[in-house]
């Protein structure tokens, strides 16, 4: 597949970003993302291994909240990642925002749903293993604002595992011991001290950033970067509740104990600190859809001349590369002033001026060159001699067109990402266990529905079907036990048909973004028939909300 960089995105210290277009055959389009080292440092052996390893790494981490790599290249001596698109805010922006406008509140819940999902994120790094089993002890190591983003449809992404370190087996090129390369504001002190990065080291990071979303103010910082590192080592931290009194005192708790010094007083491991947020997150009844809304009422409130679009690409040749390279640069934008047009380019139109000063120079030309040709003439004509094209070759046609090679093969397996809300249930399959959500399950290809279970305690049964003729990720909405459980859900097959009756059952869910199976799925799923909702024993009122409404 072919990539056209379209538009410049941005800058960092490593890489440029670009939006790119993937051109396949028939007219196929879609859109990607396209990380490409940058120019004056594909000379450097550092960086490159730097920007080598974080394919490897990256290549790995398919999960919800991760954003996924598709493909590494080396072309024409430069680096590139194309990787999955996001179309949302980063917290760096929203960062910003809340310092600029310290009178708009912003709920801790939506801080605390930010949190949880970036903890499973993390935790599906963290406990990652190869084919044998064995821990890659994968680390961010630069979990900051920039690198945690809010898409429209409210699901939270984790960016750049570029600075993760695997253990030896899995990476190449070490970088120098103890070389740190994170922002200093948002390193775990252990790492100042030289010690080697570990989870608990990213979960310090993600501290600092829910607190300073929460106080909308900075944590750690100070005129220069020994002022800094001396404040991460040794500043009293204060409660986010101390600048935002809407904080409550079970989510000071959870933010105060990741930022704990001491490594071993903090969470184990993100699943655990992922856990309790979920607790707070469903108290106050907070969702993945109400995060989206959000998002996009900030983004709406900001005024038209701060909703800057990204740069339009515009260079002096149309294609980077040689023919057959597969990044190209769309130069339909408008070329800036002083900019060269390509050779494919339509030039503009000459006045009516220009029209008369050429044929009036060709018959000056002309005519001195009349005389010239007469003055320097021999005596004895010379003889003139026109050199024909071969017909032969005037008459070859030209060659036809190669044929486009064969579609290969699909793959005789396919990846399914099933998550739940809430996570944490436990997948059941024919052969018994398979973990717990997320959960990422490698099945045959085929148009034949699988029959799961999930389970989570305080929640109903929920029997799901999967039919796995592509890749896809599903969501599974899981109901506590004082609702009517829900009947057999079918992922990725056809929409639920009514009949009669009425519609084939309240637990009859088909995410609507899957394409309907081809000839020869099940036509319908059956539906399980619903039992009697259960009797709850009578129990005390449910807690009161950590949050104030």
């Amino acid at each position: 597949m072919k990539y056209r960089l379209t538009e410049k995105i941005g800058s960092g210290g490593m890489a440029e970003v670009f939006r790119a277009v993937g051109e396949g055959p028939a007219a196929f389009g879609r859109p990607f993302v396209v990380k490409r080292i940058h120019p004056r440092l594909s000379g450097q052996a550092e960086f490159v291994r730097m920007f080598v390893d974080e394919a490897n790494i990256s290549a790995r981490l398919i999960h919800p909240n991760i954003v996924q790599v598709f493909e590494f290249a080396f072309q024409d001596g430069g680096y590139y990642l194309v990787m999955e698109p996001v179309e949302g805010i980063d917290m760096a922006w929203l960062l910003r925002r809340r310092m600029e406008r310290p009178s708009e509140q912003l709920s801790p819940s939506f801080v605390a749903e930010v949190g949880r999902q970036v903890c499973r994120g993390l935790d599906f790094a963290h406990t990652l293993t190869d084919t044998d089993g064995k821990p890659l002890d994968i680390v961010h190591r630069d979990v900051t604002p920039p690198n945690i983003m809010v898409s429209w449809n409210g699901v939270v992404k984790i960016l750049d595992f570029g600075l993760a370190r695997a253990a030896e087996a899995l990476r190449l090129h070490q970088s120098d011991a103890g070389m740190v390369r994170g922002k200093m504001s948002y390193l775990a002190p252990e790492l100042l001290e030289g010690a080697r990065a570990d989870a608990r080291s990213d979960l310090f990071s993600l501290g600092v950033v829910l607190h300073e979303l929460l106080s909308g103010e900075r944590l750690f910082v100070g005129e220069t970067d020994f002022d800094t590192l001396k404040l991460v080592k040794a500043m009293p931290i204060p409660r986010p509740s101390t600048r935002n009194s809407a904080v409550k005192p079970a989510l000071d708790g959870v933010v105060m104990r990741a930022l704990e010094r001491d490594p071993d007083k903090r969470y184990k491991s993100a699943d655990e600190m992922g856990d309790e947020l979920e607790e707070l997150v469903l108290r106050k009844g907070y969702s993945t859809r109400a995060l989206g809304q959000k998002v996009r009422e900030l983004a709406d409130q900001e005024p038209p001349a701060d909703k800057v679009r990204p740069t339009p690409l515009v260079v002096e040749v149309p294609v980077v590369g040689s023919e057959t390279s597969t990044v190209i640069v769309d130069e339909s934008t408008q070329l800036p002033a002083g900019a060269r047009r390509a050779p494919t380019a339509e030039r503009p139109r000459r006045g009516r001026r220009g029209r008369w000063q050429i044929p009036t120079v060709a018959l000056a030309c002309l005519f001195v060159g009349a005389i010239v040709g007469a003055a320097l003439r021999p005596t004895a004509p010379s003889a003139v001699v026109v050199s024909a094209p071969s017909p032969a070759l005037a008459r070859t046609p030209p060659p036809p067109p190669a044929a486009a090679p064969p579609a290969p093969a699909p793959a005789t397996t396919v990846r399914v990402a099933l998550d739940s809300a809430p996570q944490g249930a436990t997948v059941t399959g024919a052969a018994g266990p398979l973990g717990k959500t997320p959960l990422l399950l490698t099945l045959p290809r085929s148009q034949d529905a699988v029959e799961l279970t999930l389970t989570k305690p305080g929640y109903a049964p929920l029997p799901y079907k999967v039919i796995p003729y592509q890749d896809k990720e599903l969501v599974a909405s899981l109901k506590r036990t004082r609702g009517r459980p829900p009947a057999a859900a079918v992922a990725g097959g056809p929409a639920p048909m009514k009949g009669p009756s009425g519609p084939s059952g309240p637990g009859a869910v088909v995410p609507a973004r899957y394409p309907a199976p081809v000839a020869g799925a099940p036509a319908k799923a059956a539906a399980a028939p619903a039992p009697a909702p259960a009797k709850m024993p009578a129990g005390p009122p449910p807690a009161k909300g950590w949050l104030r409404r």
